[in-house]
C-alpha cells in the first residue's frame, strides 16, 4: 500500500511504499476504526537506514492513504524514535475536535441537530453536513462542564440516537478538499446505521469464520433505576409506561414512584430468592445533571434499557473484507441450537 507523507500545510513531500526499493519503507503499521467514536488510528514504524525522507515524518505532519476507493488522512499525534526505527501513532480528525473544548450549555428549548451544532461551536474550517437522518428530530439538551468538541459531538450524536461518520476528500495534490460528516439513525431493526446491510455475505464455521465466541454476562444487571436531577430532582410528579411489542408492560414509573421499573426482567433475574414477598428488584440509584423532569425521565431509560438484560457479546476470529458498520449474516452449526 503506497501511503502519502504531508507537511503542515498538507503539501505531499514524500512516500512510503514497501514495493518499490528506493522509497522509504514501513513496518508494523495497525490500523483501526471505531465506530461508536467513529474515528480511525494508524501507526507504522520506518526503519532509520539512512533514507533522508525521514525528516519528514515529524509531529507537524499528516500521512494519507486510499483504501476501497476511499481516502484517508491522518494526523501525526506521537512519534517515538530509537537508534534503529521511528514510530509514529497517527488520528484521523483535526487538532480542533480533539482538544478544543466546547462550554457548558443548556438549550433554552427544543433545537435540531444542526442548530446544535451551530451552538456549541462544532462547526469547524473545511467540515460540511452530509447525510443527515435526524434532520426532523429536535431536542431539549443541556451539558454541565467542559468537554472536548470530539467528546461534545459523540455526545449530541447520542442524544439524538444517531450514529456519525467522518469521510475525507483529497484533491488531486494531496491537499485536503473537505470532510463530510453524515449522520445515521442509531442501528436497530428498522435503520442501518452507519455501514451496509451485507445481503451478499454469509459466513460459515470452518470457512471464513475459524470461532465464534459468545460471552453471557448479568454482572451489570439491573431492573430498576432511581434518577436523580440536578437540585435533587426526582421523576416522582410523572406516570410513564411503556410497551413491549406485544403490549405489555416492559417499564413502569407509577405516579408518586421514583424508581423506572422492569417488572418482566425482575421475575427473570430476582434480587433475592429468600424472600417470595420482598422486594426483586435490582436498583441502580443514578445521577444525571439536568433540571428538566422529562429529560431526567428519557435518559435514566435509556440508560435501563441498556442494563435490564445481561450483556451478550459475540466474538468471530475469521476474515473478510467488510466496511465498519456493515451488517452481516453469520451461520455456526457448532452452537445449540445452531446459532445464525
Amino acid at each position: 500500500m503506497l501511503i502519502s507523507i504531508h507537511d503542515k500545510t498538507l503539501r505531499r513531500v514524500a512516500y512510503l511504499d514497501n514495493e518499490k526499493p528506493k522509497t522509504m519503507h514501513y513496518f508494523d503499521d495497525t490500523w483501526h476504526r471505531y465506530l461508536t467514536e467513529a474515528t480511525s488510528t494508524f501507526d507504522f514504524s520506518v526503519p532509520k537506514t539512512g533514507n533522508t525522507d525521514i525528516e519528514f515524518l515529524t509531529e507537524k505532519g499528516y500521512v494519507s492513504f486510499s483504501y476501497e476507493g476511499k481516502s484517508y488522512l491522518f494526523s501525526i499525534m506521537r512519534i517515538e524514535e530509537t537508534e534503529k526505527k521511528l514510530t509514529c501513532y497517527c488520528e484521523n480528525l483535526n487538532l480542533e475536535l480533539l482538544n478544543e473544548t466546547s462550554a457548558e450549555y443548556k438549550a433554552p428549548g427544543a433545537r435540531t441537530f444542526v442548530q446544535y451544532l451551530n451552538s456549541l461551536g462544532i462547526q469547524y474550517a473545511q467540515l460540511e453536513l452530509g447525510i443527515n437522518e435526524v434532520s426532523d428530530l429536535s431536542r431539549t439538551l443541556e451539558w454541565t462542564g467542559q468537554d472536548t468538541k470530539l467528546a461534545r459531538l459523540l455526545s449530541l450524536v447520542n442524544k439524538f440516537d444517531a450514529e456519525c461518520e467522518f469521510v475525507t476528500y483529497l484533491n488531486r495534490d494531496g491537499t485536503l478538499d473537505k470532510i463530510v460528516m453524515n449522520i445515521y439513525r442509531k442501528h436497530d431493526e428498522s435503520y442501518q446505521g452507519v455501514g451496509t446491510k451485507r445481503e451478499d455475505v454469509t459466513l460459515y464455521y470452518g470457512k471464513e469464520i475459524k470461532e465464534i465466541r459468545r460471552t453471557i454476562d448479568k454482572t451489570g444487571l439491573y431492573t430498576a433505576i432511581k434518577p436523580i436531577g440536578t437540585d435533587g430532582l426526582t421523576i416522582r410528579d410523572l406516570d410513564k409506561t411503556e410497551l413491549d411489542e406485544e403490549g405489555n408492560v416492559l417499564f413502569r414509573s407509577p405516579k408518586g414512584e421514583t424508581h423506572i421499573y422492569c417488572p418482566q426482567t425482575k421475575d427473570e433475574y430476582p434480587s433475592q430468592i429468600v424472600d417470595p414477598t420482598g422486594d426483586k428488584y435490582i436498583n441502580l440509584d443514578w445521577t444525571y445533571e439536568t433540571k428538566n423532569v422529562n429529560t431526567l425521565y428519557g435518559q435514566a431509560l435509556a440508560k435501563l434499557k441498556s442494563i435490564y438484560m445481561p450483556a451478550i457479546t459475540y466474538e468471530v476470529d475469521g476474515f473478510i473484507k467488510l466496511e465498519i458498520g456493515d451488517t452481516i449474516k453469520m451461520h455456526d452449526a457448532g452452537f445449540t441450537p445452531l446459532l445464525l
